[in-house]
């Protein structure tokens, strides 16, 4: 019976699925601290302070609340876009740059397909770890383009493609201004 589970796991999605991350089991890592901190934290100064009491995670980068709404975390070392994708649990995850220069890269949930007559395109959003949207960005993936565009963008789905993440933004929702 145990022989079967792997199998009824891959046949599910859940393992296998290149294009979803089951949401991984808590590990004790920066970055699965960090999005556990903002799930928790209604406010910066919340999140703040649950990074203050937390040693490693204060090694592991620096914490910056912008105002009561929003926040930065820098990492000393970059963390890998499929590793937050597996812990955020994000399903359909992709890297699609808002830059004109398409020099930074950002994690983006599909929200739905889109007509489009020349190609696959796709509407993305920010993920979501609580009451906080996150903007976590890195550089360009390496490799070929995919052939798959979010607005202006190409959009690399994190199934094929990864970037280290060097930056990490959380705003809440209803926050127009970011």
């Amino acid at each position: 019976m145990k022989a079967l589970l792997p199998l009824a796991l891959l046949l599910s999605g859940t393992l296998g699925c290149s294009a979803r991350f089951a949401r991984m089991p808590a590990m004790d890592t920066p970055i699965a601290r960090l999005v556990e901190i903002a799930r928790a934290s209604a406010t910066a100064e919340q999140a703040a302070q649950s990074f203050a009491a937390d040693a490693a995670l204060q090694d592991a980068g620096k914490l910056s609340p912008q105002d009561s709404r929003r926040w930065r975390f820098a990492p000393k070392t970059p963390v890998s876009a499929r590793e937050l994708a597996g812990v955020m649990g994000l399903q359909r995850a992709y890297l699609v740059s808002g830059d004109v220069h398409q020099v930074a890269f950002s994690v983006r949930v599909w929200t739905k397909d889109l007509e489009d007559p020349h190609r696959k395109r796709i509407a993305t959003n920010f993920p979501k770890a609580g009451p906080w949207l996150l903007d976590a960005r890195g550089p360009r993936p390496a490799g070929d383009l995919p052939g798959i565009a979010a607005g202006a963008s190409p959009a690399y789905g994190l199934d094929k493609y990864d970037t280290p993440l060097e930056s990490f933004e959380f705003w809440q929702e209803d926050d127009d201004a970011r």
